[in-house]
């Protein structure tokens, strides 16, 4: 079935202005207007699919008021669940998590323990340091027991820290011809307009007239790229534009690359994950894919070396064909079924006229700016022996025990502590997921706040797909599969550090732990 394709658009900007940034994000039902005649009400940020992007500085105070304008929840519901803390309850109440940012988590900064209940308004105020690494974080909604309906249905936007221009770095910004960010987003109607409703339903706890209308009867899931279906854009021959990637799907991944018939001219360069420039300084050219688990965040770099259309999409990879919750194909009957393959973006590239030809920037021998000394302790020379010398301290893993959403045999609770850390100390740890192959293995992506993580091993099992030796992280995937060592280095915050699955309704269900920086 054929939509019409319109030019890729920006969400909404909001500037930092010397050194500070004031905003309003008001939470309230609203209507998401979607490919195909598909239409819906749901929750959103500011009316807004996806929410409004940040662009600030570090250094920067940021000032925020949450204003939580919905309904109230189902009361006779969260009397009866009141019990069971780790279910999908509340979904009219919210909250506000800075994912990726090395911030503080207690008091009213990046506190996901604080609930914002229908009718009332929390300010957030966020010192970001001096040194903050630049990159792309993003926030969404984590308030335990309603961030899956919430995300599912639209809440998140990007935060970005921008470069801070310098003459080391000034040739690297010089080269990029345009900056921008995709959102990724779905519409999942796998299963038909019963499957939709009934993550909309939330256990049975939602109250919102989703009014759903599907006129042609669509039963797959739909990619929006800020909230549009297959966006194209205009680009020139030679031009290197930054793409700012988030997954900000509730639970699938999503493996990213050109086309076959694409990658002979558009060549795919990685610079950042999860907000961190590559601890290699040079841009990574992709010869297959990039692998975005939920929460995850990629900044790319594409260069096309001739006028065309080139696509943009989600990749095939006969690696992943076993494991499940990701956006491409299954294996059925020992063939691959690519079901689920969706272009996200076309790129138009034209010729350059004489006028503006310029020369073209060679993106392989980009320098990538400097990571902050909180990250360099993790990749200097310097530290290399003390961290050779690491044991590993403390094994992780998420299981999904009889219907149980637990970490280490144990279901979120509050006043549970799952290991006790120290500032300015390195640790070693082994993390994974203890669940078997069930026709596919069960995906559950770790993610860590506060503090990225350094990959100490490939992933064997996908060639390195999944993760890489030497990259920073805060969010991956983990699979029976395989089972990571990490190291990392808590800096500058002590207090609670929230470690959760982000498959999300594996986090409401209670597959999360709080540690303690001390």
């Amino acid at each position: 079935m054929d939509e019409p394709q319109h030019y890729l658009t920006q969400p909404e900007i909001i500037n930092s202005l010397n050194g500070f940034v004031n905003a309003t994000l008001t939470v309230d039902e609203g209507t998401i207007n979607g490919p195909f005649g598909i239409k819906f009400n749901t929750r959103l940020i500011n009316d807004q699919f996806p929410g409004p992007s940040f662009r600030v500085n570090a250094g920067d105070n940021v000032e925020l008021l949450l204003k939580n304008h919905l309904g109230p929840n189902n009361q006779t519901f969260e009397e009866n669940v009141q019990s069971n803390y780790n279910a999908l309850h509340r979904p009219n109440s919210t909250n506000l998590h800075l994912h990726g940012m090395h911030i503080n988590s207690m008091g009213i900064q990046d506190n996901v323990l604080l609930n914002v209940e229908p009718g009332e308004y929390q300010p957030y105020y966020y010192e970001i340091q001096s040194d903050h690494s630049s990159g792309t974080s993003y926030y969404h909604p984590h308030l335990h027991g309603s961030t899956s309906v919430q995300v599912f249905g639209g809440m998140a936007g990007a935060f970005i820290v921008n470069d801070i221009v310098t003459e080391k770095n000034s040739k690297f910004n010089q080269g990029i011809d345009q900056d921008l960010v995709l959102i990724f987003q779905g519409i999942d109607l796998q299963g038909g307009d019963a499957a939709f409703l009934k993550v909309m339903d939330h256990g049975g706890s939602s109250n919102l007239n989703v009014n759903l209308q599907n006129p042609n009867n669509i039963d797959y899931n739909i990619l929006l790229t800020n909230g549009q279906y297959i966006p194209k854009m205009k680009m020139r021959v030679e031009d290197v534009i930054r793409f700012r990637l988030v997954n900000g799907h509730y639970r699938d991944s999503l493996n990213i690359g050109m086309t076959s018939s694409s990658k002979d001219h558009c060549k795919l360069y990685t610079i950042a994950l999860d907000g961190v420039y590559l601890p290699s300084s040079k841009p990574r050219l992709e010869e297959r894919s990039i692998f975005l688990p939920s929460g995850g965040r990629a900044d790319i770099l594409v260069q096309c070396d001739q006028s065309g259309k080139f696509e943009l999409t989600t990749v095939v990879d006969e690696t992943l064909a076993n494991y499940n919750n990701i956006w491409g194909p299954r294996k059925f009957k020992e063939e691959y079924v690519p079901n689920n393959v969706q272009s996200l973006l076309t790129l138009q590239v034209e010729e350059n006229s004489e006028s503006d030809r310029k020369k073209a920037t060679n993106v392989a021998f980009l320098k990538l700016p400097h990571l902050p000394a909180y990250l360099t302790k993790l990749t200097d020379n310097k530290f290399k022996q003390e961290r050779k010398e690491l044991d590993t301290s403390f094994n992780f893993y998420f299981s999904n025990d009889h219907g149980q959403m637990v970490v280490n045999n144990q279901s979120f609770s509050m006043d549970d502590n799952l290991v006790d850390l120290n500032l300015d100390t390195f640790y070693q740890w082994r993390i994974g997921s203890a669940e078997p192959y069930k026709g596919g293995y069960p995906q559950h992506p770790y993610h860590q706040h506060i503090n990225h993580f350094l990959m100490m091993e490939n992933d064997m099992a996908t060639n390195g797909l999944l993760y890489r030796q030497g990259d920073l992280r805060d969010t991956v995937p983990l699979y029976n599969s395989s089972s990571p060592l990490i190291q990392f280095y808590p800096a500058d915050y002590t207090g609670s550090l929230m470690i959760h699955c982000h498959n999300l309704p594996h986090e409401d269900k209670g597959m999360m732990a709080t540690a303690t920086i001390n």
